[in-house]
Parts: structure tokens; sequence; C-alpha cells
């Protein structure tokens, strides 16, 4: 079963400092459109395969032996493979009706089951895919079933449940699917070290063809080089990701960050330019804001605004929530994007984007509840300590205000510009005799 669940190696949708990577702009024709008629028509369809001779191979293998499942699994889990590395949402929907055309030739089996799980935790419907998830667990419970059920459970902020999942996953496939998931929950519980460690060891043990998967691992080791201050390998790891899979999102992204925070906003911009171009994503669109501005480029600016405003609301709403709070818009949009997000995925940093939300909307004293639930795991991510700090500073709680403000100082890399100027603004407005910088920085290399 190699063939099939390689593609879960990319399944882990858990996005450092609330990047996802897993919703996109509209797809075209039968990738955006639920199954009719024939079960099985859609995903056979020349729409489906979208001109990729892959999957039109594949198809073609599926309908000569019949539909067998094997066949159908297959093509199933390259649908997500061809999400992963296109970021198109569509071949996601393509994933959930082959499990479906699985399901309409035998019925209940868990090949079908855990490709729709993995579907629907792509799209977001978390509680959907647990329920399914905790269904294949219990018939079969092999390590890809707890690695679905971790997920869907750490999405919806139940952490210890997803850790004893995970547990159960090493246990029996200690591998990089395995390490990648530890990783992200060391990130989570503000264990960065430990993070740069799991996630080195998850993108140095694919078997050599996997060039998806070790890309994948790559762009998000990346992040963490980048969270831990060290922005040069950070770049040197996303560009090694981009060698492996040219014009990876994941890895664009990556790059543009790293280079944003060595001060050299042009270049990333056209960076980030083709990531935003490439998916449509609200988080590689704000992205791309960023640097136009820090570049001075403001035709290049409003572009990329005027994409977060066509797509932003529909593809990311926790993103957009958050960039709206950010850059000073639609804050009772904001407010009703995050409430909105919270019901299906209650984790730090859905609470984080409510907090933001209430604090652009002026409801200081209800934001900070959610400020610390933000940070109650210690998640090392400085934009929701920045948060907590500028929540705390208008409630006027000023010792535990500069205490998150300094953790915040201390990883600036990981900030966009417009993060660093209201960090920078911050500063000025505490007791000017203790700053809140600090005076060294400390970083490691993970190349």
């Amino acid at each position: 079963m190699r063939a099939a669940t390689s593609a879960i190696v990319l399944a882990t949708t858990l996005g450092l400092g609330g990047c996802h990577p897993d919703t996109n702009a509209p797809a075209a024709s039968a990738r955006s459109q639920p199954a009719s008629g024939g079960v099985c028509d859609v995903v056979l369809s020349a729409d489906a395969a979208a001109g990729r001779p892959d999957l039109n191979q594949l198809q073609a293998v599926a309908r000569a032996r019949g539909l067998a499942v094997a066949h159908l699994e297959r093509l199933g889990w390259s649908f997500v493979t061809a999400a992963r590395e296109s970021a198109d949402s569509g071949f996601y929907n393509l994933a959930l009706q082959t499990a479906e055309c699985i399901d309409h030739g035998s019925p209940a089996s868990p090949e079908g089951l855990l490709l729709r799980a993995h579907a629907l935790l792509q799209q977001h419907r978390f509680h959907e895919a647990e329920v399914a998830a905790r269904l294949l667990v219990a018939r079969r419970g092999r390590w890809m079933d707890q690695a679905v059920l971790g997920d869907a459970l750490l999405e919806q902020g139940q952490v210890d449940q997803a850790v004893i999942a995970y547990q159960a996953m090493a246990d029996e496939r200690p591998g990089p699917e395995a390490y990648a998931r530890i990783a992200q929950v060391r990130w989570l519980t503000g264990d960065l070290e430990n993070a740069l460690e799991f996630m080195t060891k998850a993108a140095r043990a694919t078997d050599g063809t996997d060039y998806a998967g070790t890309a994948w691992y790559r762009a998000r080791l990346a992040l963490l080089a980048l969270g831990y201050g060290d922005a040069e390998s950070a770049l040197k790891l996303a560009r090694s990701a981009a060698v492996l899979v040219p014009d990876f999102p994941a890895a664009l992204a990556a790059e543009g960050r790293a280079l944003l925070a060595l001060d050299r906003p042009a270049e990333a911009a056209a960076v980030l330019r083709r990531a935003a171009e490439r998916t449509g994503l609200a988080e590689h669109q704000w992205l791309w804001l960023e640097a136009e501005q820090a570049a001075g480029n403001a035709a290049g600016a409003r572009l990329a605004e005027a994409g977060l405003a066509r797509t932003g609301a529909a593809t990311d709403p926790r993103t957009y929530a958050l960039y709206l709070a950010t850059h000073g818009g639609d804050a009772a949009l904001a407010l009703r994007l995050a409430r909105e997000e919270l019901k299906v995925r209650a984790d730090v940093q859905t609470q984080d984007a409510l907090a933001w939300a209430l604090y652009a909307s002026g409801a200081y004293a209800e934001a900070l509840p959610h400020a610390r639930l933000a940070i109650s795991l210690g998640t090392a991510d400085p934009r929701l300590w920045l948060h907590a700090g500028l929540i705390g500073m208008r409630v006027g709680d000023r010792a535990s205000a500069r205490a998150w403000l300094m953790r915040a100082a201390a990883r600036p890399s990981f900030l966009l510009p417009s993060e660093l100027a209201r960090l920078h603004a911050a500063e000025a407005g505490l007791d000017a005799t203790q700053p809140i910088h600090p005076t060294t920085s400390t970083t490691t290399s993970t190349t």
C-alpha cells in the first residue's frame, strides 16, 4: 500500500503560524462539482484529470481493471497529491468523490473510509473527518488511521486526544509521517528545539522517491528555522524544497518569508507573487502584499490587496480575518469570520484570530480571554504573543503585556513587516527605560 499511503505524508494539515495550505481559489469544472449520475463518472472524466498524464493513466487503469478498489484508491490518493502540489482544493473534492466511488462497489471498505476522512479534513469539515476516522480506528486501527484522527482532533483544539492518536501511530510506524506530527505538537506546545529536531528527521527519512513529501517537510522545516531566528537556513531549506518540486507553493511561501526576514523585500515580492498567482490563497496574497508594501511598490500592493478582497473570505476566513484586523479593514467582517471559524476549528490560532478581531473592534476586555487561550499551550508563534501583548496593554495589564511583547521581540524574523511595525510602536508605549527588544539573539543551524 506504499503508493496510497505515501500521499498521507503530505496529509499534515497543520500550518505553522496559522498557515493553512489546503484551501484555494475556485476550482474548475469537474473538480468543483459534486458527483452526479454514475457515482464514478466524474472521477474518471477527462476534466477531472485536468490535462495531467499521470492522472489520465491512473483513470485508464481503473477503468480497465473494472474499478477495483486498489486502483481507485491509488487514483484517489493521486488527487490528494495533485492538490498538495498545485494548492487546488478542487482535487480534494475529487478525492472525496473517489471515496464515494469505492464505497459504491465496496461498502465501508477501510480504503474508502481513510480517503474520505482525509478529504473531509482538507475541506475543513473537521468533525465529519473525526467521525470517519474514529470509525476507521475502531474497525482497523492502522497507523494511517490514527494519523488522520489525530489531525482532525488537533484542528479542533483537542491536543491531548490528538497526542494519544499520534503516539499509537508512532508506535506502529516510526517514520517521517509520525516525526512531522511530533514536530507539530512540539511547536504547538512551545518546544521549538525538539520541533526542529523531529522535522529535520522527517525531511531526512523519506525514501528518496517521494519528492513532494520531502519538499513539504523542508518547507515546514524552513518555517521552523525562521521561527528560531535563522533566516539564512530557512532560505536554503525553502530553495532546496523548490528544487525537488519546482514552483511548489509551500516552498515559495517559505522562501518569501525568509527573504522578508533578511530585509530583501523586492526579491520576496517576486517569489510571493508566484505563490499567490499559483494558488490564490489568502495567506499567499497577504504575504505578497506585505512584501510589495515593504519594497515600496504601490501597484503590486494594490494587485495583492484586490486578490485578497476578491477571494479571502471564501477561501480562508481565518487568515482573512487576521489580515483585516491587522490592516485596519472591515472589523465587523473580521469578527464575523473569526466567530464562525471558531465553531469548527477551536485551535489556538483560531482563538488568536478571534482575539485579534475583537481587538480591532474595540472589544478589548472580551478579547483578553481568547488571547490567553491562544498562548495557553506556549505555542512558539510570535504573532500570538504580539497580539496578547497589545491586548494586555489596552486592558491595563502592563506587566503581562511587557512579558508577552518581550517574547515576540525575541523572534522578530517570524513576524510580517506590518506586525513588526506594531511591535515597535508598542515599545514606545511602554517604559522607555525598560526596552522590550533583547540585546542578543540565539540562532541555530538547521541545514
